[in-house]
């Protein structure tokens, strides 16, 4: 089951406090620095991993060497500073980045890099306004950077100045390291203004020149049905995921990648499990691990991958390593190695490590779910109608636990007074859903009470349902209904 918060599980969490273990000169500037400079507090990276902090403080004693020698070139420790504030910004500590990035303005000047950087900080975090003044600095140094034209548009955007992000935006599409980012966001804006046709176009060559950009399917698909082509639209969306197009930027290129930790295979392999490449996903976090240890998100989510790669002794062995050291407030492991008791029938040990979570999470819906589904097997309908109705309570999207509940409450004698129009509304909402449509197959064709059946409609959505999903289940709905229709 999904869980909020899950596909966030490998992020890095990277606080900027301020700690008061030893001032050093960078901290507390020598009397020699120059005037300028601004003091860069130690900050925590108590949350880093290894390599990351090893890269923090090699940087940081790298500019405090240069500080204390006064014959250091002004241009070096502008390096240096730059240099470091790029580590902080790889690592997600605003605080070190900015203060970085502005002792390397006040030093350099005229080196272009630390001003784009700053500017690209404060886009990045949703700062627009402050990034379209930076930007500006930016352009004043280096006016014929290309990358300014998108950055500045898509800001514009952000701030819902579309008439003046337009022609930025068109500027920045004739250069084809920015064509593909440009063309996705000009079809947001067609797609705004209800120009289909032209947003399709857009969102295709943004998909054409980045193919790996797989979030422009979701706009495509807007556009596509905005067009009335209905198909289209719906394999569009089937191929939607979360990949953004990708802005050709050497710069933050660069920047990117200085970060030699863990992060990246990790991002490698959250990418590989969105296309189903659990083998490549498995691998990715295996070896971020190596560096990263005690990461025990991060360790679930490889078990997760090496049991869908087809390896689930070793998946469960990885899950148990996560739940001898999880905290409690975080009861996944226990919830993900209750599904495999599931799976492998252990009932007993499924609904015990459920129960753990339940104690922990009352509102886990993946745990109601579990332990309504074991409830329902075991006839006990009372507790599984409740269970699967909190389920649905807490994930809105669980049409399969909306159903069963439904099915718990007939066999208490406690169903709606119209099952069919709940089951209407159920596959009004959901069309692609296959229980909510095979429920309905059965009840019309069935049901006890005469006003409730429909044979004819029955028939129809049965045969509909085997062209779409020609499975078991499906194949004996529909020989039910034949079945009720008299040709046997």
């Amino acid at each position: 089951m999904k869980r909020s918060g899950v596909a966030l599980a490998v992020s890095m969490c990277l606080l900027g406090a301020t700690t008061g273990v030893r001032a050093d000169h960078l901290s507390a500037l020598p009397a020699a620095a120059p005037e300028a400079l601004a003091p860069i507090p130690e900050l925590d990276l108590s949350g880093a991993e290894p390599r990351a902090r090893e890269a923090v403080l090699g940087a940081r004693k790298n500019v405090e060497a240069l500080l204390e020698d006064p014959s250091t070139p002004v241009k070096d420790l502008a390096e240096a500073y730059g240099r470091l504030g790029a580590y902080y910004h790889v690592y997600n500590i605003r605080t070190g980045a900015e203060a970085g990035y502005l002792n390397a303005i006040r030093l350099d000047p005229a080196a272009y890099r630390w001003h784009h950087l700053l500017a690209y900080l404060a886009y990045s975090s949703g700062r627009y306004d402050e990034a379209m003044s930076l930007f500006a600095e930016a352009r004043h140094v280096d006016p014929n950077n290309g990358a300014l034209d998108l950055y500045e548009g898509d800001t514009l955007l952000g701030l819902n100045r579309v008439a003046e992000a337009e022609p930025l935006l068109r500027k920045a599409m004739a250069r084809p390291e920015l064509e593909a980012s440009a063309a996705f966001r000009l079809g947001q804006i067609e797609l705004q203004r209800r120009n289909f046709d032209e947003a399709i176009r857009l969102f295709e060559l943004a998909l054409d020149k980045d193919p790996a950009g797989d979030a422009a399917y979701f706009p495509l698909a807007q556009a596509l049905r905005g067009a009335g082509r209905m198909e289209e639209a719906k394999a569009a969306l089937a191929k939607r995921g979360k990949e953004a197009t990708r802005i050709g930027d050497p710069i933050v290129e660069q920047l990117n990648s200085l970060d030699q930790g863990s992060r990246p295979l990790y991002v490698s392999g959250l990418a590989a499990a969105r296309q189903g490449d659990y083998g490549a996903a498995a691998e990715a976090f295996g070896k971020g691990l190596e560096n990263d240890r005690d990461n025990y998100r991060a360790r679930a989510t490889y078990a997760r991958a090496l049991y869908l790669s087809g390896h689930p002794v070793e998946g469960r062995a990885e899950l148990e390593r996560v739940e001898a050291v999880a905290p409690e407030e975080d009861p996944l492991a226990t919830f993900l190695l209750g599904v495999l008791d599931n799976a492998a029938g252990d009932d007993e040990a499924a609904r015990e490590r459920f129960a753990i979570v339940l104690e922990r999470s009352p509102s886990h819906s993946g745990a109601l779910y579990f332990t309504g589904l074991l409830d329902f097997a075991a006839g006990d309908y009372v507790h599984a109608a409740e269970r699967l109705e909190a389920a649905v309570t807490a994930e809105p999207g669980n049409y399969f636990a909306q159903v069963l509940a439904l099915v718990a409450r007939h066999r208490l004698g406690e169903e709606p007074r119209d099952p069919v129009e709940v089951l209407n509304a159920l596959v009004d909402s959901a069309p692609n859903q296959l229980l909510p449509r095979y429920a309905l197959v059965r009840l019309l064709a069935a049901d006890e009470d005469p006003e409730v059946r429909d044979p004819d409609r029955a028939l129809a959505m049965a045969e509909a349902l085997t062209q779409q999903q020609p499975i078991p289940p499906v194949s004996e709905a529909l020989g039910l209904a034949l079945a009720v229709k008299g040709d046997f």
